[in-house]
């Protein structure tokens, strides 16, 4: 049995303070080494396409090992790939990079995270197809939902987890796309304490769930970079409905809304002040894991994800 597995036996419980600074200690150190990593591997290759003094590169393979040790988690290890690739035969300066990721990191606790995302522009940007992949088992705090004071029901849940995204646009004037997203989450064998939070409040979902649904799409992307963007305008817009017969007892119909501008800052190369606006708004009755929430590496950073979790969500963030 993993090592970072909540106890079942009482006498076990003082040990749950070390066990949950390790599991957090593990989750974010080694995402946050794979995203800055990722980062450095694709910017600068997707930035350079909107540099015109800049050949592009029609393929770019960039492997790359992770090492990670510390003597709470013992060791950890994995690797990523990111591929950069251009879908036109000769140099285009309008049509964008495509690009795959993938990274799968491992510790020695039995816990595995193996994501992977591919964006592929077809020529002169006529259609967009999107594929988001992740297969894991890693544990994760659950604080409660729909609550104010969620220090107090902080829990360690541990569960597998398969999720599948797929979106495809097509461009129906310049930067104007209108498409169709299916999205389909997984969670089984969900295992907490007993004495916890999860058990106490049981949200919808709390024993596992699968859900499928389908969403008409429309969104406007003006921006000189997908990955690292300098200046210009993001909105996508969509309403998803996740009906009964795919979903089972959590039926139930999402609108989200993401609007993002870009401003370069004078004076200051490469400075760039961003602006986000984020409504994610649920009916029905949603799981756990799909209700709106905040926190991680995409908006509101500095909460865990999860922290506040609800139905709806309204976001800002510069």
């Amino acid at each position: 049995m993993p090592t970072c597995h909540l106890s079942t036996v009482k006498s076990e419980n003082r040990k749950r303070s070390h066990t949950y600074s390790c599991c957090e200690q593990i989750r974010w150190s080694l995402k946050t080494i794979l995203y800055l990593l990722l980062v450095y591997l694709i910017a600068s290759p997707c930035s350079a396409q909107d540099r015109v003094h800049v050949k592009k590169k029609r393929f770019r393979l960039s492997p790359l090992p992770v090492l990670y040790y510390s003597p709470e988690t013992r060791l950890g290890y994995g690797g990523l790939l990111a591929v950069n690739f251009e879908t036109t035969k000769k140099h285009d300066s309008v049509t964008k990079s495509s690009y795959i990721q993938s990274s799968f990191i491992y510790t020695v606790n039995d816990q595995y995270d193996f994501f992977n995302i591919a964006r592929i522009y077809t020529p002169r940007n006529r259609d967009i197809i999107q594929v988001r992949f992740d297969y894991a088992y890693f544990p994760e705090f659950y604080y409660g939902y729909e609550t104010q004071n969620p220090n107090p029901l902080k829990d360690l849940i541990q569960y597998n987890r398969i999720v599948g995204d797929v979106r495809y646009y097509r461009e129906i004037k310049h930067s104007i796309y209108a498409g169709l997203v299916g999205h389909y989450n997984h969670i089984y064998h969900v295992a907490s304490d007993p004495d916890g939070s999860l058990a106490l409040t049981q949200p919808p979902g709390h024993d596992g769930y699968s859900v499928l649904g389908l969403a008409p799409a429309f969104s406007i992307d003006r921006r000189d970079s997908q990955i690292y963007p300098q200046k210009g305008f993001f909105l996508e817009v969509l309403f998803g409905t996740y009906p009964s017969q795919w979903s089972g007892a959590y039926s139930f119909n999402t609108f989200k809304l993401d609007v993002r501008k870009y401003f370069p800052v004078k004076g200051l190369k490469n400075g760039v002040i961003a602006l986000q606006a984020l409504f994610n708004l649920n009916s029905g009755n949603v799981p756990f894991k799909d209700m709106a929430d905040i926190g991680g590496s995409y908006m509101t950073r500095g909460y865990y994800t999860g922290f506040y979790r609800y139905k709806n969500l309204y976001a800002f963030q510069a």
